[in-house]
């Protein structure tokens, strides 16, 4: 539990609540307990830092410091603000931390305390550079300096902490080999901390910690609509938590640069609730979308009025905020009001829209959410959900060195040579084009090919001599060992994806050659990935994911085309013409907007909201089952969706029902983006039928699905099984191969020879015993989609290799099934509703026997690149 937890107000808050008369919260008694297993630790203030210098000979610092010292005992707020509103330390304060760590370091000395370390704590980044610049230049003498580390959102702390680590054991080895001279370089070791450093880290050896009782507040600005930062002081509990910094490895001491008398007077004894800083934009929406599914439950009152659930909190926002929130969330389309109730006693209630859903299902604020789905519009989905990514990311995946702005705008422009270091728009494009970098460099062409390779290596059984001819057991950046365990052999996948110790350092060695953020890089990439999951999710699916490919445009680039050199990176995924646009585009997203609008003109973009919902197909063939409940219009005028035979070289059926007209719309150039992912003419029936002659069936459990094919006169030129076949059964009749394990097709002697003829695969339901384990279904299908991919090319030279997937719910999401794809090199092609009434007969049946009705299934249908 934190120490910044106000217990107490917590506790009182359910008083004479039924059903809470204990409540289980750390007691100040259990607070003291644990700290009694620190070493002891001594706290100063700044009457005692003076003090010190007094007992010193440091006239001239005494001197020096006279003023500030005044400045503090009659007015510390005027020290705090300075003339800048508190962005500077005051040169009083400086000189104060420059003359303590002096004296410290002269007491530690003394001690025989060589490896002791101080931690000094500021609030901004522009505080921890003074302090950085005033210490650098301190001589410590007797062969003794200062080395400087910092721990910033900015920078990568892991980084910095093994950093650390590995400057001390440099240090011993130096002081070990050099012990036999008379005097060595010695160092003293200074971390300078921002927030970062408050709470969750424990550094070795800390003995001294410097506070200066100064915090960060940023908080949301009503009349600006824009958060406001500024210096103020710490709260009490705050410092608590920086004095536990020490005495956890050794004696620690805490000097706090305020008066003890002011410190227990005017620091509060508590952090201002986040609730109450923030804009509520994000606390609404999600409130709201979280009780839609019970709006129509009149005992719950509460939850169905977020409004009043708020002013309920143990720490009520600001009406104003929640007003504004509300004003804003309603302008951009992600709420409405509406009459909820029958006509005698209808209530307006605010309820979120399936824009306001989206956002609030996406892992990013609301304004950020919004961007991605304004990016989306203009066929930009990928590269604005790495940006968001980017802009959410701390730090930022390009290497950050501290206090060397030169240096760090030359290693921006390593990556984009446009890049403006003080433009922050122009510093996200430059990171964005190191995600880039990062992708295809290490992600696409080390990690994806090495995990193919190892896949075929583990799969293959090959022996230890032929493994001197396997190329990636070779690759400096290889993580894999030469030898093959039995649990790796006999997983689905054989854990080819698995991120262990050995991974992590491959790719970090990987990074900082290329002046990149390992975690920073990982966590932007697992971002996208969570993002995609939810829109791809059966509760949200959005009608422009359908305009957007589902594979980014840097995924596809092979090792041929791989950048010779950092810069121009755009210009190779891109291409030359494109190159500006794209980047000026980026550029556009990270500009402010209330609305949910493309990058267009208001006009246009109005456009976009109004569009006319696109026709159903199966609506126009008479066969549409879900009636009113249809997401798309039951109108034989509305728009149909374009039909993809004829705008990829002609369609032959005289009564295709799709589009085959060139039609216009709104995008930056004033044309609709056309749907990437149409629909399939006919659906999942007519690709079975147009596909059997070519069509490989997998885990025909009890082979109705064949049976249903054959009635409709469709017959798969192979229906596979994984278990033995039973005499008199359906799998007797219509079974080809038996025992077949679809995650080992490509080394299955029987299929191996019928290669030739297999262009197309597809697996209905894929299930392995228990519906909740998500892992083992996404091995299944990892496994699967690597194995299929070899089988369909190793003798098959056709351009339009095929494998569909019919899934119930969300297991999409659930099971990374997009990732799985893209591993493998497939991308999703299109997909839709899978009606199993559609094939007669047809009862869906698990492995174990166990039947099941196919509800909310969809018909995924993935293409191989060539």
């Amino acid at each position: 539990m934190s120490a910044t937890f106000n217990q107490g107000k917590y506790v009182s808050y359910f008083d004479n609540v039924p059903g809470c008369e204990y409540i289980d919260t750390i007691s100040l008694e259990t607070m003291q307990s644990v700290d009694a297993f620190y070493k002891s630790v001594q706290v100063n203030y700044l009457e005692d830092v003076f003090h010190k210098f007094n007992a010193s000979s440091l006239t001239a610092i005494r001197q020096y410091l006279s003023q500030f010292e005044r400045l503090m005992r009659l007015d510390p707020d005027a020290e705090l603000a300075g003339d800048d509103g508190g962005k500077s330390l005051s040169s009083g304060l400086l000189a104060t931390i420059r003359a303590l760590v002096a004296q410290l370091h002269k007491e530690e000395k003394q001690c025989d305390n060589e490896h002791a370390k101080f931690l000094i704590f500021a609030p901004t980044y522009r505080h921890l550079e003074q302090i950085h610049t005033e210490l650098t230049t301190l001589m410590l003498g007797d062969g003794w300096m200062v080395k400087v580390d910092v721990l910033h959102s900015s920078i990568d702390m892991e980084d910095c902490l093994s950093s650390i680590q590995e400057k001390e054991q440099q240090q011993q080895q130096h002081q070990q080999s050099h012990h036999d001279q008379t005097q060595t370089q010695k160092y003293r070791h200074i971390l300078l901390a921002s927030a970062i450093g408050d709470s969750s880290i424990t550094i070795p050896s800390v003995t001294c910690v410097i506070d200066t009782c100064r915090a960060l507040e940023v908080k949301w600005d009503n009349s600006k609509e824009s958060h406001n930062a500024k210096t103020v002081w710490a709260s009490k509990s705050i410092c608590d938590q920086r004095r536990g910094r020490t005495g956890r490895t050794c004696p620690g001491r805490v000097f706090r640069l305020v008066n003890k008398s002011f410190y227990i007077s005017r620091l509060e004894n508590w952090d201002l609730p986040q609730i109450t800083l923030a804009s509520c934009r994000d606390e609404m929406l999600t409130l709201l979308s979280s009780s839609s599914s019970s709006m129509t439950n009149t005992n719950n009152k509460v939850f169905s009025n977020p409004i009043a659930l708020l002013k309920r909190c143990l720490d009520p926002p600001p009406e104003l905020s929640v007003q504004k929130a509300i004003q804003f969330l309603v302008n951009m389309g992600a709420c409405e009001i509406k009459k909820v109730g029958s006509n005698n006693n209808s209530k307006e209630r605010l309820v979120p829209t399936d824009l306001g859903r989206l956002l609030a299902g996406l892992p990013y604020k609301v304004s950020d959410a919004n961007m991605i789905v304004r990016g989306a519009k203009n066929g930009m989905l990928h590269e604005a959900l790495v940006l968001v990514s980017i802009l959410n990311t701390r730090p930022y995946p390009i290497v950050h060195l501290f206090g060397e702005s030169e240096a760090n705008g030359r290693i921006q422009q390593l990556f984009y040579e446009d890049v403006n270091p003080k433009d922050p728009k122009s510093v996200a494009i430059a990171n964005f084009a190191a995600y880039l970098f990062w992708y295809i460099h290490w992600k696409v062409n080390i990690r994806q090919r090495h995990g193919k390779s190892r896949f075929l290596h583990c799969t293959n059984s090959i022996s230890e001599i032929e493994t001197e001819n396997i190329d990636y057991l070779h690759d400096p950046y290889n993580s894999y060992p030469p030898t093959i365990e039995t649990d790796q052999a006999d997983a689905y996948d054989c854990n080819v994806w698995e991120w262990n110790s050995t991974v992590a350092d491959a790719h970090s060695r990987w990074c900082k050659k290329h002046y990149i953020n390992p975690t920073s890089v990982r966590a932007v990439d697992a971002d996208v990935t969570i993002a995609l999951k939810t829109l791809y999710h059966k509760d949200h699916e959005p009608e422009w994911l359908r305009c957007q490919s589902s594979t980014p445009k840097w995924s596809k680039q092979s090792e041929s085309d791989l950048p010779v050199s950092y810069d121009n990176i755009f210009r190779k995924v891109y291409g030359y013409d494109k190159a500006d646009e794209i980047c000026e585009m980026l550029s556009q997203l990270q500009g402010p907007s209330i609305s949910s609008t493309s990058l267009l003109p208001q006009q246009q973009c109005q456009v976009v909201q109004h569009k006319e919902k696109m026709a159903c197909i199966h609506f126009l063939n008479g066969n549409c089952r879900f009636g009113d409940r249809c997401k798309l219009a039951h109108s034989y005028t509305a728009p149909r969706p374009l039909c993809r035979f004829f705008f990829n070289g002609g369609c032959t059926n005289a009564s295709c029902q799709f589009s085959h007209e060139n039609r216009t719309t709104v995008n930056s150039n004033d044309e609709e983006k056309s749907p990437v992912h149409s629909f399939y003419e006919g659906g999942s029936l007519s690709w079975f039928q147009n596909n059997a002659e070519n069509l490989l069936l997998f885990g025909e459990a009890d082979f109705s699905f064949t049976m249903a094919l054959s009635c409709l006169g469709i017959y798969p030129a192979h229906a596979t099984t994984d278990s033995k076949l039973e005499p008199g059964t359906l799998a007797d009749r219509y079974c080809t191969l038996s025992n077949v394990d679809a995650t080992r097709c490509h080394i299955n002697t029987q299929l191996k020879s019928r290669s030739f003829q297999i262009t197309k695969c597809a697996w209905n339901f894929p299930f392995m015993g228990v519906e909740e384990d998500d892992s083992i279904h996404t091995s299944l299908l990892s496994g699967t989609f690597l194995s299929v991919a070899a089988y369909l090319t190793e003798n098959n030279y056709s351009k339009n290799k095929e494998f569909a997937l019919t899934l119930q719910g969300d297991q999409f999401s659930r099971w990374s099934v997009l990732e799985c794809a893209q591993r493998a090199g497939f991308s999703l092609d299109w997909w839709e509703e899978f009606d199993s009434f559609q094939y007669p007969g047809y009862l869906p049946k698990r492995g174990n026997g166990e039947r099941f009705p196919a509800q909310n299934a969809r018909f995924y249908v993935f293409r191989l690149a060539i």
